[in-house]
């Protein structure tokens, strides 16, 4: 069986949340109850937001809670680099297999068109449109353009995103089947951790929940049902 290995990838735009903190230490107690690696990787491609010091400042607050990666910007590793902006020649080779595959589709909308394309839907009474498969057709991207015109485009250096193209219905079935196995995947881990008598208490600031007794609080009658 292939070892387990959770990532743990924040955004440098600013300081650490409790939130951010909570996520973390969930991804390292798993891999510590799997025997697995927890990995740091930083969500770097952001560069409008980006917050200097925002990752020394991360990496200071995961040592002094306890959370040391096995890998990352620190610690190295086998499958580095570990920032994300250091990995676009990886990400372009994909991708341009996802569009020779017919997988992704090549976008040259700017963000006044993505502005109107909101307005247009907040008019209509959504004010929660995302560029997806009921209006895509109607922005300017390889799937409503003709050949040429794309061509020309890519050509002439227009500025274009890559989208995934996700077919209709698809992210809801996706969405449910994430939520199916996190619910499983923590009725698992919960099972494991009452059969050791590990109990999770709530404390005080940085985290909201932390491994402090292993005397579990369920009888043994409770744990058998």
């Amino acid at each position: 069986m292939a070892k387990t290995r959770v990532r743990f990838a924040p955004s440098p735009t600013g300081f650490v949340h409790i939130g951010s903190l909570r996520t973390a230490l969930y991804n390292y107690l798993y891999a510590r109850n799997q025997g697995g690696d927890f990995i740091l990787r930083i969500e770097d491609t952001d560069r409008e937001r980006f917050v200097e010091g925002a990752v020394e400042n991360l990496i200071s607050v995961l040592e002094w809670a306890g959370l040391r990666p096995d890998e990352g910007p620190r610690w190295g590793g086998a499958c580095g680099p570990y920032f994300q902006s250091e990995r676009t020649e990886t990400y372009r080779h994909y991708a341009q297999e996802l569009l020779k595959k017919g997988h992704a589709y090549y976008s040259f909308d700017t963000p006044a068109d993505i502005e109107a394309m909101r307005a247009r839907a907040k008019a209509a009474g959504n004010p929660y449109a995302k560029y997806n498969f009921a209006n895509r057709m109607e922005m300017r991207n390889s799937l409503s353009l003709p050949p040429a015109e794309v061509e020309e485009a890519i050509a002439d250096g227009t500025p274009y995103a890559i989208r995934l193209l996700v077919p209709e219905g698809a992210s809801s079935r996706l969405r449910m089947r994430f939520a199916a196995m996190w619910f499983l995947t923590a009725r698992r881990w919960m099972t494991r951790c009452c059969s050791s008598r590990m109990a999770i208490r709530p404390i005080t600031w940085p985290m909201s929940w932390m491994i402090i007794s292993w005397r579990s609080p369920m009888s043994s009658a409770a744990r058998s049902g």
